[in-house]
Parts: structure tokens; sequence; C-alpha cells
């Protein structure tokens, strides 16, 4: 599967990868793997819908985003190419229409604002250029579209490890206490 990402995308998520541009392409290291390893797949040619692109970056050992939790974006994605016209014609040739957008918020702006400001966006928009009737701008936390389904469940899982963190911590505590009370008389007689 195939993004189409802004050239902030990889800084944005912590990644140390060069965002693509023009006709270069960022690949997984899944797909690396095809190539002899990641190494060997830089300035390799890759052929999207007739299109050719160099491979210039690798993402790192255990980076996988976009997933199927972000609706919008395809499962698994193993090439990212650089946002242009061109590149939205080609995903478009493809069936894709349905486009998320990833964004950080400043530290004074509110999810509340964010919406606002793309009500005005939404309405204006074309409905020819909608994958459907129902499809709208919104603005949603990556926390509530990621893990939200499974806030409670990862809650319970924490709470779990911590008691059994703590259960091991006092048997180690009472190990020791019961060690120590046992070698009293020997460090008693040591001691006289």
């Amino acid at each position: 599967n195939t993004a189409l990402v802004s050239r902030r995308f990889f800084s944005l998520l912590g990644a140390a990868v060069a965002a693509p541009s023009g006709q270069s392409a960022v690949i997984s290291r899944r797909l690396a793997v095809r190539f002899g390893g990641p190494r060997h797949a830089m300035g390799k040619a890759i052929r999207l819908g007739g299109a050719a692109f160099t491979v210039t970056g690798v993402t790192p050992r255990g980076f996988d985003f976009p997933t199927l939790l972000i609706p919008g974006f395809p499962a698994k994605t193993n090439i990212w190419l650089g946002l242009s016209t061109a590149h939205r014609r080609l995903l478009t040739s493809f069936g894709s229409r349905d486009t998320s957008v990833l964004a950080r918020l400043r530290p004074d702006a509110t999810l509340a604002r964010l919406q606002a400001q793309l009500a005005p966006l939404d309405s204006q928009l074309p409905a020819d250029t909608r994958p459907s009737p129902r499809w709208r701008l919104i603005a949603l936390p990556l926390v509530a579209e990621t893990v939200g389904h499974a806030q409670a469940p990862l809650a319970i899982l924490f709470a779990a490890t911590v008691f059994l963190w703590l259960i091991a911590v006092v048997n180690v505590a009472h190990l020791l206490l019961e060690r120590g009370w046992r070698r009293g008389g020997e460090f008693g007689l040591r001691m006289a």
C-alpha cells in the first residue's frame, strides 16, 4: 500500500528518515527485505502505475505507521511518496479517494478551535470530491483514533502489570527480611 505524505511527516512522528519529494520514495523495512535489505534498497527504482520512483529512504525498525487503526490510511503501508498533484492523480487512478491528515497542534491551540476552522472548509468542498455523501472534515486526537476503542482494556492490562510487579517486589523484600532474621543469631555471635 502507498501513502502520500508531506515533507514533515516523518519528523512529526520522530522517525529519522528524509521525507520523499519529486520522484523519490521512502519504503518500509518489510519492502526493503525484497531488495536484500535497507542498504541495498537505497537508489533502487520502483514502479507505481507506470511511473518510476527512486528509493531514497527506508523507515527505521519498528516504524509501522499509518496503520488500519486510522481511517483513510491503508494497512501496512510499504511506500510513502511526497505529497504532490501528480502523485495524488496516481493514487486516484488506483481508486483511492480517502484522505486523512495527521497534524500536531500548537501548544496554545485547541481541538475545538481547529474543528471550528475546518467547518467552513468542509462546507466549501464540492460533492464530487467527497468519497461518500456522509464524508466530513473532522478533527480527532490521535490517541482516541489509535487506542480509543482499547483504552479500557489497556488500562486494565496496565493495572494488572503494576499489581504483579508489586507482588514481586513484596516477595523479594520478604525473602530478604526472612534471610536476615534467620542469620540474626549468626551476626550476634560474630559481634560478640
